[in-house]
């Protein structure tokens, strides 16, 4: 009896002190030190499953113990087969599981490149991680300087016509195609690089780009993995302002019937004026950035409506009051009789001074020269007039006129940095008096796409494993 009560009580306390010292230790591998750490170890009992040998070999593989890491990693796809991430091991234990990829990295280190692009090539079709691209690249380009031979440039086309290009768009999209055998590995747009996930033989591109009113000179660059370059320079006018108009000259006067006005001026447009309409009715011109017009006018007239469209689209409409037109007052002749009546003596020919600065004005301005603003441009649309003529006329000290006239007509665009932005409209006459309009625009941001609106994503300190390299500091996937 007491026999069995010690067998019962006892046994089992007996078979579980002679099962720890077997769970205590890690069998079946060895730990290596470098630089006092220590590889080849693992986190908790190694048990022969897929997880513990995958795990020591990528721990073998950080210490560049790169036989030891083979070894295990083969072990691990024998047990199970496929790259995959959230592999479950037991329970609700899960690990990110790539053997594939990292026995590519085993056989890159040592320099057997056909098994690396096999086996990195496997991982990616399986799961595909910019990891397993990374070091495929290299393998590629490894086996490309082994081959040796002379690479030609990469084949780099661009979706435009041929020459300069004059546009509206915004934002203009430049857009084409690189091509290489020996896969492009890097393509850029006026220094911005194109996302690619891994090096391709054929990669199409479309990057838009926010250009200003001007001309730009648009490099765009395509790379191979063997460092050789292919480049074109795109030009590009970018033109978003409407043509301008000069009344140079309007004669006549509505409460003259039996005198027809007659209006004579210029329009001017880099991009080329395509059509001019006077009240309506499209005038025949000589399409160029420059038409001259001179148009009568029919008796009566009160206003007249100048619209000129350039070749993007842009247009710029002008309405001129005939009636106060404001011609230069005519010089005044003075004349006295003589003491003897037998003819005039013309005692002399006056002409009086200019002291008026030209006027400018501007839609939409009428109220305030200050504006709050959400675009990030605004447009002015306006014009200068002068009784004698305007001369000069400037935007932010830069000329916009064409040829002196009796009114400009204007259509300009200026782009707003965040916070207050000033616009100065300076008009000069003849006679030299000036006319100066100061603009104060505002722009802010709307409150949803500010920065401190966004979502906020806090990321804890990545662990650094094994020898510090360019691949380490380039990719922190496991």
């Amino acid at each position: 009896m007491k026999k069995s009560t010690f067998l019962i009580f006892y046994l089992p306390f007996l078979l579980i002190v002679s099962i720890l010292p077997g769970c205590a230790h890690q069998p079946d591998g060895t730990a290596y030190t470098r630089d006092g750490k220590e590889y080849g170890q693992v986190r908790g009992t190694f048990r022969h499953k897929w997880w513990n040998y995958y795990e020591r070999g990528v721990s073998y593989s950080d210490g560049r113990f790169f036989e030891e890491a083979a070894t295990d990693l083969n072990l691990a796809i024998e047990k199970r087969e496929n790259d995959q991430r959230m592999a479950r091991t037991y329970g609700m234990h899960f690990v990110d599981y790539f053997p594939h990829r990292e026995l590519g990295i085993v056989h890159y280190q040592t320099g057997n490149l056909e098994a690396a692009k096999k086996e990195l090539t496997l991982s990616l079709n399986q799961y595909p991680t910019a990891k397993a691209r990374f070091y495929l690249d290299r393998v590629r380009k490894g086996m490309m300087e082994k081959e040796g031979g002379k690479v030609p440039a990469p084949n780099l086309t661009i979706d435009l016509p041929e020459g300069e290009i004059w546009t509206r768009k915004d934002p203009v999209v430049i857009s084409g195609n690189a091509r290489d055998e020996k896969y492009i590995s890097a393509v850029t747009v006026k220094g911005f690089p194109l996302f690619m996930e891994g090096a391709k033989k054929d990669v199409s591109f479309s990057r838009p780009l926010e250009l200003d009113q001007g001309s730009h000179q648009i490099e765009v660059q395509a790379v191979n993995l063997l460092g050789k370059t292919s480049t074109r320079i795109v030009v590009i006018h970018v033109d978003r302002q409407g043509p301008l108009i000069t009344v140079e000259d309007l004669n006549g006067h509505p409460a003259s019937p039996e005198k027809r006005p007659t209006l004579r001026g210029s329009i001017y447009d880099e991009a080329g004026v395509s059509e001019v309409m006077i009240n309506g009715e499209v005038i025949p011109i000589q399409k160029g950035p420059e038409v001259l017009f001179a148009r009568t006018l029919p008796p009566g007239s009160e206003t007249v409506e100048v619209v000129a469209v350039d070749s993007l689209g842009n247009r710029t409409s002008a309405l001129v009051d005939v009636g106060i037109s404001s011609m230069r007052p005519g010089l005044l002749k003075l004349a006295f009789a003589g003491s003897r009546m037998d003819g005039l003596l013309v005692a002399g020919l006056f002409g009086s001074r200019d002291t008026q600065a030209p006027q400018i004005s501007l839609k939409g301005w009428a109220d305030s020269d200050a504006e709050t603003v959400f675009m990030d441009r605004v447009f002015l649309d306006g014009h200068a007039a002068d009784d004698g003529a305007v001369e000069s006329l400037t935007l932010n000290g830069k000329p916009i006129l064409r040829r002196k006239g009796k009114r400009i007509f204007f259509n300009q665009v200026v782009r707003l940095k965040e916070g207050e932005n000033t616009i100065i409209i300076e008009a000069k006459d003849e006679a030299g008096n000036t006319a100066t309009r100061e603009l104060v625009v505002t722009r802010q941001v709307p409150k949803a796409l500010q920065l401190e609106e966004r979502l906020s994503m806090t990321v804890l300190p990545f662990e650094q494993k094994g020898e510090v390299s360019g691949a380490s500091l380039s990719f922190q996937d496991n």
